[in-house]
């Protein structure tokens, strides 16, 4: 977690709640489209400039209104926060959400109102911009997800459910999404299973699936496993289509541009 001293000059510890995930999102539309990034591909580094003036703007334009204290708030956890990343029982990355994060304090932006906020995101960030592994996808309705799980079945959908027609499917288990989303952490399986319900249910009020099955596997009258199998909205199907598009055009322009795209995960 973030240790943040307090008005009472004591420490207290926050760990990134939906407030920081949705500004990391607003972070990247700024770096992408306000011509406020800095990509550096031998270094593998990304940076972004920005005010809070930014994503306050942006979030009230999303229907996420937060006051400037709480953006600031959710920067400094971002940046304080520590976030470990294994494979296969190793780890393999230590680093903040933002790092090197430089902040701009009001006396500063008084003196220079062209004064911005600096911050480099984390090398998985850096990584898919250089191997062009960046997907195009609807973040206003990723924006206006209200679970946080919800939003990580999309994003796993948007990466993983890349072929997505009228004629396929997308099918995932419990078990699975347990171990790699960290959030069904309730005592009971059946409040957990709940919460995955509510999730998909939620994707299919904003088009991102048309339905859904799921299959319960016994062990005598306990349910040992759930598989789940989901069928793309029209929707979700266009945009995946236009994903897909982008990304080949992105491969022929690298191509001509004589770019060797390494996809190897980063180290």
């Amino acid at each position: 977690p973030a240790l943040i001293k307090q008005s009472d000059g004591k420490g207290k510890a926050f760990f990134p709640t939906k407030a920081e995930e949705i500004i990391e999102e607003v972070l990247k539309k700024i770096f992408t489209e306000q011509n406020l990034g800095v990509h550096d591909p031998r270094k593998v580094e990304s940076w972004v400039k920005f005010s809070y003036s930014m994503i306050r703007r942006e979030l009230k334009n999303k229907g996420c209104e937060r006051k400037y204290s709480q953006i600031k708030h959710s920067l400094e956890v971002m940046s304080k926060c520590v976030l470990t990343v294994y494979e296969d029982g190793k780890e393999i990355y230590i680093g903040s959400i933002l790092q090197d994060y430089c902040s701009v304090d009001r006396a500063e932006y008084l003196a220079d109102t062209e004064a911005l906020h600096v911050a480099r995101f984390p090398i998985f960030i850096s990584h898919a911009v250089n191997t062009l592994q960046a997907r195009q996808f609807n973040y206003a309705r990723f924006l206006g997800c209200e679970e946080q799980l919800t939003r990580w079945i999309y994003k796993r959908l948007i990466n993983r459910f890349v072929n997505a027609n009228y004629m396929n499917t997308y099918h995932f288990l419990y078990s699975d999404m347990k171990q790699a989303s960290g959030l069904l952490r309730l005592k009971d399986e059946k409040d957990n299973r709940k919460k995955v319900l509510s999730s998909l249910e939620e994707l299919k009020e904003k088009g991102v699936i048309l339905t859904y099955e799921t299959e319960e596997r016994k062990e005598g009258r306990k349910i040992a496993e759930v598989k789940y199998t989901l069928t793309a909205h029209s929707e979700f199907i266009a945009e995946q289509k236009a994903a897909n598009k982008r990304e080949n055009l992105q491969a022929v322009e690298a191509k001509k541009q004589g770019l060797l795209v390494d996809k190897s995960s980063p180290r």
